[in-house]
């Protein structure tokens, strides 16, 4: 009997979601439902993990270890010499190949699959005979894995992904074909983990069927989704990562929380999700307020957090790119050693604190974006807006709000100075709507507010998604900041309230492009001023419209989707750690 041993290729470090090996689903870290569910083949012999000798695999080593299942450990670089080890170690004939973030592999496929190729000597690999959803298993040879180590070793897709070397090279393998007649197609299935969003479409599905973990039936599932496919979306967005596309990592250096709002953080994390979900590459933030940190981490985004720009507090931080949404600079020391390896930097709104060392700056169209010194290319315009999500099209919806929203934390007290100083002439049946941002602490002046005021407030406080009341506003009163553009985007009329001569500079462009009305200052009267400036704009219909047809027409949403487009070609050309494998 040929002597059968599954190797499960499996690492913390993946750029796009670290650590997931070892997240938890149902209950059970990842790496468990693929060792339970090799324990129930019956044409497995034995279960190997073959991880790197890094440390920061040392945890999942020793998981492993704990359940009895052997370790093998060896260069994080190149998997293949991992299966050639553990082929050797364990004088394997056939190695079943298993990927560590696959916790719905099937048994009953596996040993389908194994024992077709036992039993059918001189074929190095063996597949379904039609196409299935099951991914992360394939029951090779000892001898393709040899030929493999002795004739592609130098190959950077055999190195990181061993039979992905098949597909560019197709008599390599002498493949057979195992009679499979279940039906277990389901279009735009994704069962690896590979991203946070993964994970979370998978605890749905265990949700959904209502079983302990790892006993969820791969039929179940199927069934499950052709009966639900709406589940799918939760993670639809994501992308595999192309084989052969280099690992690399974008380093983002964001302002936010405190003072400063969460704009900045809101348009840099749909930066982050699109190049590591849809382009297939890490992110990491590093950023200066424990808020901001903490809202980082509840979105599934690596981050760290640390005082200064400097070569000390970004110490181990290894990347591809960097981009750079933040108004301290970064100390001349940590940029020489960006531009002497190679890292593409890149940097957004900057007014020219750190643009003259970037490789390229991006500007919405703002006073003094052409003036800002540069060290590489220069973008600007409404193209290059960035929005935290994608506006929402709106048809025919009855606009019957006046939103008010004056950011993460509202440091100048606007929100209650707007509930004091509204008029009592709203029109009949608009709804007087306030959202309070995740930082805002004036709660005694704005309860005062709100119980003098004559007008009955939908108060709404830390609001996860903004889009809705946006599209339903008919105007709105907003502090200056990212709001603003989302505003637009929404085809929202705004009156804008700008506390410092910057932002009423900024939001200049606004005003001469018909896009919204401009209130200068920080104060009561700036509140009245705002007041008298929405309720002026919905008793001006023409006005309205005009606003609102322009909003869109120059801001389509789409700005963050260029940048990381950007950004993708840089990565796409850096070789940062070639061939480090799952």
């Amino acid at each position: 009997m040929a002597h059968r041993v599954a190797v499960v290729q499996a690492r913390m470090g993946s750029t796009r979601f670290p650590g997931k090996v070892l997240a938890d689903l149902a209950g059970m870290p990842v790496i468990r439902h693929v060792i339970e569910r090799l324990r129930a083949c019956r044409n497995v012999d034995r279960i190997v993990i073959a991880t790197s000798s890094a440390a920061e695999d040392d945890p999942l080593a020793a998981y492993a270890e704990s359940l009895g299942v052997d370790v093998l450990r060896g260069d994080e670089r190149d998997v293949l010499s991992r299966f050639v080890a553990a082929a050797r170690r364990y004088d394997a004939d056939i190695v079943i190949r298993i990927t560590g973030d696959c916790p719905l592999i099937d048994p009953e496929l596996i040993d389908l699959l194994t024992g077709t190729l036992e039993a059918n000597p001189g074929y190095d690999a063996c597949y379904p005979d039609r196409p299935v959803c099951d991914e992360g298993l394939e029951p090779l040879s000892r001898a393709v894995i040899e030929r493999l180590a002795a004739e592609a070793a130098d190959d950077a897709v055999a190195r990181e992904h061993v039979s992905g070397y098949f597909r560019n090279h197709p008599d390599f393998a002498r493949v057979i074909l195992a009679p499979f007649e279940r039906d277990r197609v389901v279009k735009g299935l994704r069962l690896s983990v590979d991203t946070p969003a993964d994970l979370t479409f998978l605890q749905k599905v265990y949700d959904r069927l209502k079983v302990p973990a790892p006993l969820a039936r791969i039929d179940d599932v199927v069934a499950l989704l052709r009966r639900e496919p709406d589940l799918m979306r939760i993670n639809s967005h994501v992308r595999q990562k192309p084989v052969g596309q280099q690992e690399a990592v974008c380093l983002i250096l964001a302002d936010g929380g405190g003072d400063m709002g969460y704009g900045h953080l809101t348009r840099c994390a749909a930066i982050a999700g699109a190049l590591r979900d849809g382009r297939g590459y890490g992110v990491r933030f590093a950023v200066r307020h424990a808020g901001a940190a903490a809202w980082l981490r509840e979105r599934g985004l690596p981050v760290r957090c640390v005082d200064r720009w400097n070569d000390a507090a970004l110490a181990g931080e290894t990347c591809a790119a960097v981009l750079i949404d933040s108004r301290l600079a970064v100390e001349p020391s940590l940029a020489d050693a960006w531009r002497r390896r190679g890292v593409f930097i890149a940097a957004l709104d900057d007014p020219g604190i750190n643009s003259p060392f970037a490789d390229i700056a991006f500007y919405p169209p703002v006073p003094g974006a052409a003036e800002a010194s540069v060290g590489g290319e220069r973008r600007v315009g409404w193209d290059w807006v960035v929005l935290g999500r994608p506006p929402l099209r709106a048809v025919n919806m009855p606009r019957k709000r006046l939103l008010v929203t004056m950011g993460g934390r509202d440091p100048w007290g606007l929100s209650a100075a707007i509930v004091a100083a509204m008029p009592e002439s709203v029109p009949d049946k608009m709804r007087l709507t306030l959202v309070l941002g995740p930082g805002y602490g004036d709660d005694a002046r704005f309860e005062q507010a709100l119980q003098q005021s004559p007008h009955d407030w939908d108060v709404i406080r830390a609001v996860g998604d903004m889009r809705p009341l946006m599209a339903e506003a008919a105007v709105a009163i907003a502090a200056f900041g990212v709001s603003a553009y989302e505003l637009a985007a929404h085809a929202t009329p705004s009156v804008l309230i700008c506390p410092n001569e910057d932002q009423a500079r900024s939001a200049g462009v606004f005003a001469d492009a018909g896009l919204a009305k401009c209130i200068a200052g920080d104060d009561d009267d700036a509140a009245r001023r705002a007041c008298e400036a929405a309720l002026a704009l919905l008793a001006d219909k023409a006005a309205l419209e005009e606003m609102a047809r322009k909003g869109p027409a120059l801001i389509d949403g789409r700005g963050g989707e260029r940048i990381v487009a950007v950004l993708a070609e840089a990565m796409a050309g850096h070789r940062l750690k070639a061939g480090t494998g799952r």
